[in-house]
């Protein structure tokens, strides 16, 4: 170990409870192109942790997503980008549109997600 936290506190996220009306609210204001839920594991908090740090400087180095997850940019990206698309409660609109942003700026342009089709998308939360 590095020194570094393995897992960093977490003090961008939120967690309303599901049925409080925090989390209506929350939920109301999703993008409706946004894939289902998915469940997040310490892991993939770590990456949006990561990510949310370095999302003002342009997502962050490759040599330093390298040392911090042993992958190369694309992989790094790809799931970020796969993460950013899942209907997270602890990130905020604003948060996930600038990760998606810098996801579209730093992949090739052959790994631009496919548009999902109408019929597909997600219903409206209840």
């Amino acid at each position: 170990m590095t020194g570094r936290e393995l897992h960093p506190p977490r003090s961008r996220m939120t967690t309303p409870a599901q049925s409080s009306p925090d989390a209506v609210h929350t939920c109301a204001h999703i993008d409706p192109v946004v894939l289902p839920a998915a469940r997040c594991d310490a892991n993939d908090e770590f990456l949006l942790d990561f990510a949310a740090r370095w999302v003002h400087f342009g997502g962050g180095s490759a040599e330093e997503i390298f040392l911090t997850f042993g992958w190369n940019e694309a992989r790094y990206f790809g799931r970020l980008r796969y993460l950013a698309t899942r209907r997270f409660v602890p990130i905020d609109d604003v948060l996930r549109q600038r990760l998606l942003a810098v996801c579209a700026e730093r992949l090739p342009p052959s790994s631009t997600p496919v548009p999902i089709p109408d019929d597909e998308r997600p219903r409206p939360c209840q």
